[in-house]
């Protein structure tokens, strides 16, 4: 098959585009970005390929591939404020800066993977079609295909220095050999151009003579992979926004990881052992806080990916928590907490707290969550002290809270499916009373669920949206499920919501001090009410959470009961309890679990503008039919030619088809050799490119009257004579002609139209035989008729 050197790398830099988009799925949920990618990096390349048979600018080329690149964007994502639907007009130009500014927004904020929100699928798919316009343009059409690997290398590295863990290997591989492939297509084409010297006879040589510079290449990457770690051994697993310890206070930032993953773990060690033992003032102590999980992907609960800044320690905190106004009763309260063997990077602590002293250097704090976080070191073993305070809110202050700030939004985001299975859920069992009252109400319904470790989920998928389902069912579940459940329905209310993980307040030993063990850790939903800040939400029955309750009024809390008798120890759900939740539950989620469920493909298939890609396939297609119809018929020629003769008159038929195609009809009264005067004479094949035209003369003279003596040239060689003299006439007409004979030839007009008589042949034969059987059938039936 005739591929062209254009097309051929074309093809293997999208390819290359798509193989290292791949590493992109750790950091962006769904797969509709990817779809769509690929439709637009195959747009934008196949323009490329268009437009460069009729002009050699590579400006011109450049131009149109933006053109599409930017008309197919607003057709995906802007329809409703583009101009005719396609055109980048003012209104797009301010859409399409919204939803970029929204991805942004996102991505800043969460931590990986990210939902797939409108403006976080803008942001990648616009970025990634981008980069494989820029794969095009330096590979196609540039011709420097090593070069693109630079954007290629450049999607590779944001995975890279974002995920705390690094990429999986195998992802990595995929980059890789897409990267090869593009330079092997590159030296493919470069050693076919020095003719049959490099390249043989045989296709297999030219592709293996190819390769040797992805061998090559592949080779001193490999050799660098290994030799560098060992030259430069601080790489490593090192975090990028860490600093070293020279470093002080106000360089660099600190990461933020998930200990919400391994609680489940944590709360089955058998060890018992003490890691927290501390003393306060305050007669009914609080859980101790490690982290906040303020990102809900629908996957699992996160912290969100704001970095830390290093002017923020702890020993001089914030005087109020985040939302609290002035005014608003705190009773003030100090603690000294001694951590054992807790290899955390983040302080246990009470929230909210005002300052923590006697810590050493690298512990800063985030001023959006007050979580305490270390530069490459973890509590174990620190001793230190901390003032806190306990927030105490009148009923009446809770429920007169005016709406959460615009500034919260993230803090009330659901992915989509999740927000319509949930919300009727949420709806029924929260009343239509103020915000404060539907907390209680979800908080007193989820209560009456059973608490026990062998629930839904495997650990590190608790607090996703599919345990969560799983978990409202069953009516059972542990802290993880309690504290998801709660804050993704606190959310669907309206209601700002996050889980936090740490730990509850242990065990009071006879000295007056507190002991906790890893068994204590726990998570737990915090709300958010304007004027009064974060609090404590305790939906976990009390025989897991000890009869800690929320701060609600005057300093008391609002206390939970502790069962007694059998449902004390209650663990396992009944299967009456299940079937009965299940029939509670199935009209609450009959509207959305459609949605949950076909959520994701609604977004593929209404991302990509179907009228458009099927009305540009048609046209592709119709353009592509007669070109399609001679390559076909010629293919089909040459499997016929399977002696000598046979394949030097295919030639010399081909040879003559290509030259009808370019204007140029050849009479069939001509010999080879006056076949050769005549083009030479009429300066359609200048003298100085004659030795194709020469080989293919001499192998029809030497097939049709000299004595057999041999194969003879092989169909591959023939087919590469034809197509370099199509090519020289070619060279001598005017472009227009050029490109007509491409896109139009007129054999493959004759082709179509040789077919479409056969067809009509076919079916009036066939129409007559019909007609002829079903008239014989009449006269049989008449004379029957005529003998009773």
């Amino acid at each position: 098959m005739n591929v062209s050197p254009a097309v051929r790398t074309a093809v293997a830099g999208w390819l290359a585009t798509m193989l290292a988009s791949l590493t992109i799925f750790p950091l962006v949920q769904g797969q509709g970005w990817y779809l769509a990618l690929a439709f637009i990096a195959a747009l934008v390349s196949g323009a490329g390929l268009v437009v460069r048979r009729f002009t050699v600018s590579g400006v011109v080329v450049v131009g149109v591939q933006v053109v599409v690149w930017l008309v197919t964007l607003c057709a995906i994502f802007v329809p409703d404020v583009a101009t005719f639907g396609v055109l980048p007009g003012p209104a797009a130009l301010t859409a399409g800066q919204e939803l970029f500014t929204e991805g942004i927004t996102v991505m800043h904020r969460a931590a990986p993977p990210v939902p797939d929100t409108p403006g976080i699928v803008f942001v990648t798919t616009g970025g990634l079609s981008l980069v494989a316009l820029l794969v095009d343009v330096i590979a196609v059409t540039l011709r420097r295909p090593a070069v693109a690997g630079l954007p290629l290398l450049a999607v590779y590295c944001v995975p890279a220095a974002v995920l705390q863990d690094g990429l999986d290997w195998s992802l990595f591989l995929f980059a890789a050999v897409g990267f090869l492939l593009l330079v092997a297509a590159d030296s493919f084409d470069r050693v076919q151009a020095w003719g049959r010297v490099l390249s043989g006879a045989g296709g297999g040589s030219r592709w293996a003579t190819s390769l040797d510079g992805a061998r090559g290449i592949a080779a001193a990457s490999l050799a660098a992979a290994i030799v560098v770690p060992f030259l430069l051994p601080g790489l490593g697993e090192r975090s990028l926004t860490a600093t070293g310890p020279g470093n002080g206070p106000g360089n660099g930032s600190v990461g933020i990881v998930n200990p919400l993953l391994n609680l489940r773990k944590d709360l089955e060690d058998p060890s018992d052992q003490v890691v927290i033992t501390y003393t306060t003032s305050a007669a009914n102590p609080q859980p101790l806080r490690l982290v906040v999980d303020d990102l809900f992907t629908g996957e699992a609960w996160e912290p969100s990916r704001s970095d830390v800044p290093h002017s923020q320690t702890p020993d001089s905190g914030p005087r109020l928590a985040p939302g609290l106004r002035s005014g608003v009763p705190i009773q003030v309260e100090h603690s000294t907490i001694k951590v054992g063997p807790l290899g955390q990077s983040y302080l246990p602590l009470p929230y909210p707290w005002q300052s923590v002293e006697n810590l050493p250097a690298r512990w800063y704090y985030d001023a959006d969550t007050l979580n305490v976080v270390g530069d490459s070191v973890t509590a174990q073993n620190l001793q230190y002290t901390v003032e806190h305070y306990l927030v105490e809110p009148t009923p009446q202050e809770l429920a007169q809270a005016p709406a959460p700030p615009a500034s919260l939004a993230n803090e009330l985001s659901l992915p989509a499916s999740t927000r319509g299975l949930i919300t009727p859920t949420a709806q029924k069992h929260a009343g239509a009373g103020t915000k404060y009252e539907q907390a209680r109400n979800l908080r007193d319904w989820l209560r009456g669920f059973t608490y026990t470790t062998q629930a839904p989920g495997d650990g590190s998928t608790d607090s996703g949206q599919d345990a969560i389902e799983a978990f409202l069912n069953a009516r059972a579940g542990y802290c993880v499920h309690f504290a998801s459940a709660m804050a993704v329905m606190a959310r669907a209310l309206g209601i700002p919501a996050r889980v936090a993980v740490g730990f509850l307040p242990g065990t009071h030993n006879s000295d007056g001090s507190w002991t906790i063990t890893m068994r204590d850790a726990h998570a737990w939903p915090e709300l958010y009410f304007d004027g009064i800040g974060w609090l404590r939400f305790e939906p976990t029955p009390p025989v897991r959470s000890g009869g800690v309750g929320d701060v609600v009024a005057n300093g008391a809390t609002d206390p939970q009961t502790l069962p007694s008798g059998p449902s004390a120890s209650a663990a396992v759900p009944s299967p009456s309890a299940n079937s009965k939740l299940a029939k509670e539950n199935a009209a609450d989620s009959s509207s959305g679990a459609g949605t949950a469920q076909q959520s994701l493909w609604h977004r593929v298939l209404t991302l990509v503008p179907w009228p458009w890609l099927v009305a540009a396939g048609v046209v592709l297609l119709l353009a592509a039919t007669p070109a399609a119809a001679a390559g076909l018929a010629r293919r089909a020629r040459w499997r016929r030619a399977s002696t000598r003769q046979a394949r030097a008159e295919a030639a010399l038929e081909e040879l003559s088809e290509r030259l009808s195609d370019l204007g140029v009809p050849v009479s069939p009264s001509l010999t080879p050799r006056g076949l050769r005067q005549w083009l030479v004479g009429a300066e359609f094949v200048p003298t100085s490119q004659v030795d194709a035209l020469d080989r293919l003369v001499a192998e029809v003279e030497a097939a049709r009257y000299a004595p057999p003596g041999g194969p003879g040239p092989d169909a591959g060689e023939l087919r590469e004579d034809v197509r370099e003299v199509s090519a020289v006439v070619a060279d001598q007409l005017p472009p227009r002609r050029r490109r007509w004979a491409r896109l139009v030839p007129a054999t493959g007009l004759g082709v179509l139209t040789g077919a479409a008589r056969t067809a009509d042949s076919v079916a009036g034969n066939a129409t007559r035989r019909v007609a002829d059987q079903v008239g014989s059938e009449v006269r049989k039936l008449v004379g029957s008729d005529r003998d009773r």
